[in-house]
């Protein structure tokens, strides 16, 4: 799966364990490496396992989704929406996919 670097980082040190995407991507149980404009599965040796696929609307998420997309709070988490995905739209519906690091050995 495909993150930017700085959120990369904060999958490493655990404070993003969910992923907002337009549509699902992966199915739970199965197992993808961190990408960003290297494979950072290579130098890392590090997967992430999906434990959870669901359809949530942004006018549902709060400041603990927030917390688990890796930002301090709603409002932060917006303004990174909007800088780097487009407009906050309250109406428009996102596939969330919860996750696990794991590590290369332990892939499944």
């Amino acid at each position: 799966m495909m993150f930017k670097k700085l959120l990369i980082e904060k999958i490493l040190n655990g404070s993003k364990t969910i992923t907002s995407r337009d549509k699902p991507l992966y199915r739970v149980g199965e197992v993808t490496n961190l990408m960003a404009n290297k494979d950072y599965s290579k130098t890392t040796g590090k997967y992430i396992k999906i434990t959870k696929v669901y359809e949530k609307s942004l006018s549902k998420f709060t400041d603990i989704d927030a917390r688990k997309e890796g930002f301090r709070d709603l409002t932060d988490f917006m303004a990174y929406w909007n800088r780097n995905i487009g407009l906050w739209n309250p109406t428009k519906s996102v596939f969330v996919h919860e996750f696990e690091l794991v590590d290369k050995k332990n892939r499944m």
